[in-house]
């Protein structure tokens, strides 16, 4: 394999964990809200406070990764 080919798909692979990393957080912030629920008899309402800070959590890894990108593509 070339070098160039090389670093491009070492370059693809460092990315490409985004989209796990994404569901992660949607799904341990969900169980978590639910543990909670369950824990203090409060359901839905700390599942759906886990889910959002989830999706939360998730669009703060997608804005680190583009950030990440814009700098390198800068530089």
């Amino acid at each position: 394999m070339k070098e160039k080919e090389r670093i491009g798909w070492k370059e693809s692979l460092k990315y490409s964990t985004i989209g796990i990393e994404m569901a992660l957080c949607v799904i341990i912030g969900a169980f978590i809200g639910n543990w909670l629920d369950k824990k203090f008899d409060t359901e839905p309402k700390l599942t759906i406070l886990g889910f959002i800070l989830g999706i939360i959590a998730a669009g703060k890894a997608v804005w680190r990764v583009t950030k990440k990108l814009s700098k390198e593509n800068k530089s």
